[in-house]
C-alpha cells in the first residue's frame, strides 16, 4: 500500500510584475539594398518581433533605429556583435 500526503498550498498573492526590460538600437549602414533584410533576420533567427523599427537614409548611409523586449543582457551583447559582422554595418549605439 502505497501512502498519500495532502498537498496544502497557499494562495499566493499576485506580486506586479517587472516590465521585460527593451533593448534600443542604432545601426549604421552603409547605403545598401541588403543591410536591412540582413538585419531583421538575425532577429527572426530568434524569434523576436520588434517593438518598433525605423529605417532612413541619410546623406550615403542608412540609419536603422529598432526596440525589442525579452532580450537578457548577455543576448543583447551577442545580438550586437552578430550586427557588426554584417558587412554594409558600420556602428551600432544605444538609442534613446
Amino acid at each position: 500500500m502505497s501512502s498519500m500526503t495532502a498537498l496544502h498550498l497557499q494562495p499566493v498573492p499576485d506580486a506586479p510584475h517587472p516590465e521585460p526590460s527593451v533593448a534600443h538600437f542604432r545601426i549604421r549602414s552603409a547605403l545598401d539594398p541588403s543591410a536591412l533584410p540582413r538585419i531583421l533576420e538575425n532577429f527572426a533567427l530568434r524569434n523576436l518581433v520588434p517593438l518598433s523599427l525605423s529605417a532612413r537614409q541619410v546623406q550615403e548611409e542608412m540609419v536603422i533605429e529598432l526596440s525589442v523586449a525579452g532580450l537578457s543582457q548577455r543576448e543583447e551583447a551577442h545580438l550586437r556583435l552578430r550586427l557588426l559582422n554584417i558587412l554594409p554595418v558600420t556602428s551600432i549605439e544605444p538609442a534613446a
